[in-house]
């Protein structure tokens, strides 16, 4: 930003120069122009923060973009690349990146916002009912559960 401090000493001494000279027109100018000075001042430093949000608001839009571009949807969820799996439900309508906690032994995953659950590997998820039928068997017998 213009160094505007510099700029405003300026100003206030052509104020007081015109004051100790006696020219009343002349300081009622400057002290006019000072305080215009003074609101284009802090005009310009809101335009700056505005500034600064629309750059910010640029770069999540160009890094969304980013993901939007890798992004493939298998097995009922979103992956990057190899990263995921992301929730469909959070991604598709409410454009926030959820991903899901992924439970390895049953071939599935949860979304800790939305509570969607996926399967993403079957067998793991037939070899998980299996082993969970098989101990509610066991059970039934008297046996102990051993995972």
């Amino acid at each position: 930003m213009v160094q505007t401090m510099g700029m405003l000493d300026n100003l206030k001494d052509a104020v007081k120069l015109a004051r100790t000279v006696g020219n009343a027109d002349l300081y009622q100018k400057l002290n006019a122009v000072q305080t215009d000075f003074l609101e284009l001042s802090e005009k310009a430093r809101e335009l700056q923060e505005e500034n600064d949000q629309l750059r910010e608001e640029l770069r999540q839009k160009d890094r969304m973009d980013e993901l939007l571009a890798k992004r493939t949807h298998r097995n009922n969820a979103y992956w990057i690349d190899d990263e995921g799996p992301y929730c469909t439900c959070c991604w598709d309508a409410k454009g926030q990146i959820v991903r899901m906690i992924a439970h390895a032994h049953a071939g599935g995953a949860e979304c800790p916002a939305c509570n969607t659950k996926i399967t993403y590997d079957r067998k793991a998820a037939e070899r998980y009912s299996q082993r969970v039928y098989d101990g509610l068997k066991g059970q039934a017998r008297g046996q102990r559960l051993d995972w």
